[in-house]
């Protein structure tokens, strides 16, 4: 009788063991991200969206826009199971066509930043082992350097319009002396970017140096997002809107993937 009892609690434990690994390594209980980038006209039109899914937790830390009008977007991907994810480099066209991505598997990093270099490559910044990698054009890394160069997160933007309930907390470009737009969620009288509810369209805010919003566009066409990374004014007068969204699939054929297409419920 004690020796049966033993036995069933032994596998009571190891039943336990079993579920909390598949949850921390691995598992579905965390979901991977996927990568978003949606450009819009000068007032707020959608020209086209990207979805960047590897099919393993990709995320992005920053986005340029390069001399050939393409895009550079610096993020990490991160292999399931994986504790530390790898720096990455990701080329689009000047129509958000993936040129080239470059995932660098030698090291455990996040590549916070990246600058286009006069020949065409660029130097990327890690987020904390502060190296400064040279990349060439095609996204091969060529060297690495220490250096003493951090790159902080700052808090967004947080404006709060006087006399109403509207608080603005997120990306913003500043235009002119006397104009603004903000890339934000909404929801009520608040716009925010913050992240860990249901996915949202993102709303363009144009708001003078009054605090009077003058333009509220919702671009409901490129489907919900989860996080809004970054905004950045394009050479063609519009804009480029870095996001993310979380996704619970886990198939095995990388892109693409429609930037509409509603994410997959968490499984049961």
């Amino acid at each position: 009788m004690v020796s049966k009892l033993k036995a069933i609690t032994i596998l009571f434990l190891l039943e336990i063991i079993t579920v909390v690994t598949c949850a921390c390594i691995g598992g579905y209980q965390q979901p991977n991200r996927d990568i978003g980038i949606i450009k819009v006209t000068g007032s707020g039109s959608e020209e086209w969206c990207t979805m960047i899914d590897s099919y393993e937790d990709d995320y992005a830390e920053s986005i340029i826009q390069t001399s050939d009008r393409g895009y550079a977007i610096a993020g990490t991907m991160a292999l399931k199971g994986a504790v530390d994810p790898h720096p990455r480099l990701i080329k689009l066209t000047s129509n958000g066509t993936i040129e080239w991505d470059q995932i660098y598997t030698h090291l455990e990093d996040r590549l916070n930043k990246a600058i286009q270099t006069p020949d065409g490559g660029f130097i990327g910044l890690t987020y904390h082992r502060n190296l400064l990698l040279k990349i060439g054009s095609t996204g091969v890394f060529t060297s690495q350097i220490d250096s003493n160069l951090t790159e902080q997160y700052f808090p967004p933007h947080i404006i709060n319009i006087p006399n109403t309930s509207t608080r603005i907390d997120c990306p913003v470009v500043q235009i002119s002396n006397d104009f603004f737009v903000f890339a934000c969620f909404t929801w009520d009288s608040v716009y925010n970017s913050g992240y860990g509810f249901d996915g949202k369209p993102v709303t363009l805010l144009f708001m003078n140096n009054s605090g009077i919003i003058t333009n509220k566009v919702t671009i409901s066409s490129t489907g919900t997002w989860n996080d809004i990374i970054n905004l950045i004014p394009t050479y063609d007068g519009g804009y480029a809107i870095l996001v993310t969204r979380s996704s619970w699939e886990r198939d095995v054929n990388p892109y693409p993937k429609r930037c509409d297409d509603p994410a997959p419920p968490p499984p049961k």
